[in-house]
């Protein structure tokens, strides 16, 4: 469990002046860790702090932040809580309670804040700051097999391997088309999905991929997909990654994060959730033209460099800090 504390001291803010704290998980309940001894320690870190930058949704965070109650806190919110059971009702009060404390709130797009029914009762401290990368120039390390994907026209998904993600579309899709695809990821669905893509000749999977030959697969791709099915995709880091590679994308509408990475028939194509024949329609349409995957590409790019940047993501995040510690200067 790590603390997402920044350390700010009250006269100066200095560049890579971090700690990094971590208390061991004790057990976790609807997938929210919980560290009894984080109760205790944080604390006794947070005394020395005078800013704390909270992430959401973590409702054990939440209970850690009443621990401090005179502290300054902001809280940055990644996606709404869409698992509405008997728990979230009871989370329900102690959930506003905390975002009624914190000073602002960093959302990640406005697209995401404009359909959230919890943001609207914030308006007046919101903060879009969209999340930023740093583009990696050199890879190092790829493997022979996964060089050989250089030399093929193909397709990719890259992601935690989830049924929100709609990667069954993207699988029926391709088994009709005479293209490759490639599925890099882990997690929970691995293994039916490997059984799912036995027999397709055309279709790849690659789990347990270290950053550089994901980047390599996904810079030599002619696009990257993206056909999640509901809110749970709040963001979509993959998208912004695809764009500092120059990769046009195809995504779904989900009125969230996703649809202001990419724009459509600008960046690429934003297409109908569960439907198969808008995925073979687009992909059609990436092979038919490449004037058009040029254009796309070069959108992509300028849309990172303006937009997506870590460096302009970590300036936002610094002029924020500073006008909370100091709003009289």
């Amino acid at each position: 469990m790590i603390y997402n504390i920044y350390t700010i001291k009250k006269k100066k803010i200095k560049k890579r002046n971090y700690k990094i704290f971590s208390d061991k998980i004790f057990f976790e309940f609807y997938s929210c860790p919980i560290s009894l001894s984080s109760i205790l320690n944080f604390r006794k870190i947070a005394k020395n702090y005078d800013l704390i930058n909270f992430h959401f949704p973590w409702p054990f965070m939440d209970l850690l932040s009443f621990f401090v109650p005179k502290k300054k806190i902001i809280v940055t919110y990644h996606a709404d809580i869409t698992n509405h059971n008997i728990f979230y009702y009871l989370y329900f009060c102690m959930m506003m309670l905390f975002l009624l404390r914190a000073r602002k709130i960093i959302v990640t797009s406005k697209n995401y804040f404009n359909s959230s029914k919890v943001l609207k009762y914030f308006k007046k401290k919101i903060v879009i700051i969209p999340i930023g990368i740093k583009r990696k120039i050199k890879l190092v390390g790829i493997n022979k097999y996964i060089q050989n994907f250089k030399d093929k026209k193909f397709f990719i998904f890259i992601g935690n391997l989830r049924k929100y993600k709609g990667i069954d579309f993207l699988v029926n899709a391709f088994k009709d088309l005479n293209i490759n695809f490639v599925i890099v990821g882990d997690g929970k669905e691995k293994e039916r999905l490997r059984n799912l893509i036995r027999y397709c000749k055309n279709i790849f999977l690659f789990s347990g991929l270290d950053e550089d030959n994901k980047i390599f697969l996904l810079r030599n791709s002619q696009a990257l997909l993206l056909t999640s099915i509901d809110r749970r995709e709040a963001y979509g880091i993959t998208l912004v990654e695809a764009l500092s590679e120059k990769i046009p994308i195809i995504s779904t509408k989900l009125q969230t994060g996703t649809s202001y990475i990419n724009k459509n028939n600008v960046t690429g194509y934003e297409i109908k959730s569960l439907n198969v024949e808008s995925i073979k329609y687009s992909i059609k349409k990436f092979n038919k033209s490449k004037s058009l995957i040029r254009r796309f590409k070069k959108n992509a790019f300028k849309r990172y460099l303006k937009n997506f940047s870590q460096s302009k993501m970590l300036k936002k995040y610094i002029q924020l800090y500073k006008n909370i510690l100091y709003p009289n200067r």
